[in-house]
């Protein structure tokens, strides 16, 4: 996870100076570490080829009479674009008889006049971290068919996740009894079994080529087995100081921990006890999206200020759609 502080220091007048801190925001890594981004949806959808392995097509050479066992098979899945907004709208009369109200715009917006920056500066950087932080929510656990508007304007892997257990089409799933209280052993042959229990084709794929997804929670659980029954190392190697949200490796395949899973399973689902792991290779989770992750909040920002009424509107919007290409090599514990 990655934690953002920020402080930004105001020149009120010559004579007084006021430092701002905002409250430290928890984030788990950034989302270029864990989707494979695509950012071109010009038209608006995008269809991913999926293209069987061919094999098992040589046969003993028969004269004149030649068979060709191999078939091509081609199937599609689709990103396609949820149209996505936010944004707030403050009045400055908030800012009467006190020493912020120096902040106040001056002039309107209209001809291109600029209200005051640094007010700008604190609103674009909350705004910013706020955008970035529902991308994250509701690329897990979003679902358009919730009443839910925190959670309805795009449908996120976990929701998808489903159509393909019901359908058989995932590689495997385990039951880690999400919903109880596990021991820190159970979490730990939890683990075991996503892993070992993977489908042939995942298993041969490189073990730093794939990554391993799990609840926060669980993970402590496993940490407190390893340091209770003075584990070292063993299979899990943990390390001391995560590199790109990395937090250790198990048989050789890095783990990010997402402890936000946590939060938001409790807080927005009523589930303290979500058992959740994840195993898949780098870069199956797709995520579609026009904010490009290096882009400043200007780019993306729009203000407004209204003159006669003195308040301030700030919004954005951008496109979002989440899948991943290959549901056979998943192997999931929920």
């Amino acid at each position: 996870m990655s934690v953002t502080n920020i402080s930004l220091n105001l020149d009120l007048n010559k004579q007084q100076t006021i430092d701002i801190f905002l409250q430290p925001t928890i984030t788990d890594e950034g989302l270029l570490n864990t989707f494979r981004i695509i950012s071109n949806l010009h038209a608006g959808k995008m269809n991913i080829g999926l293209m069987e392995q061919l094999d098992k097509i040589t046969r003993k050479a028969q004269h004149c009479n030649p068979q060709y066992p191999g078939k091509f098979s081609l199937s599609e899945r689709t990103i396609e674009v949820k149209y996505a907004q936010g944004g707030l709208e403050w009045c400055y009369e908030e800012l009467v008889n006190t020493h912020y109200d120096y902040l106040a715009p001056l002039y309107s917006t209209m001809g291109n006049k600029q209200i005051q920056r640094q007010l700008l500066d604190l609103i674009y950087t909350q705004l910013s971290i706020a955008a970035r932080r529902d991308m994250e929510r509701v690329a897990w656990f979003g679902d358009s068919n919730s009443t839910d508007a925190d959670y309805n304007w795009a449908d996120g892997i976990w929701t998808r996740m489903d159509e393909v257990i019901l359908d058989g089409t995932i590689g495997n799933v385990v039951d880690t009894l999400s919903g109880t209280d596990i021991t820190g052993a159970q979490a730990y042959n939890f683990l075991r079994d996503v892993v070992r229990e993977a489908p042939a084709e995942l298993r041969q794929i490189d073990a730093n080529a794939k990554r391993i997804y799990i609840s926060g929670n669980m993970w402590l659980k496993i940490l407190d087995y390893l340091e209770d029954n003075a584990i070292n190392n063993g299979m899990i190697q943990v390390f001391n100081e995560p590199d790109a949200g990395i937090a250790a490796t198990y048989r050789g395949i890095p783990i990010m921990v997402q402890d936000r899973w946590d939060q938001i399973q409790a807080a927005d689902f009523d589930q303290d006890d979500a058992n959740y792991i994840l195993y898949t290779p780098l870069n199956n989770l797709v995520l579609a999206t026009d904010m490009t992750a290096g882009a400043s909040a200007s780019t993306y920002l729009r203000q407004y200020l209204e003159p006669r009424t003195r308040v301030l509107y700030v919004d954005y919007s951008y496109v979002i759609d989440t899948n991943f290409v290959f549901p056979q090599l998943i192997s999931l514990g929920k």
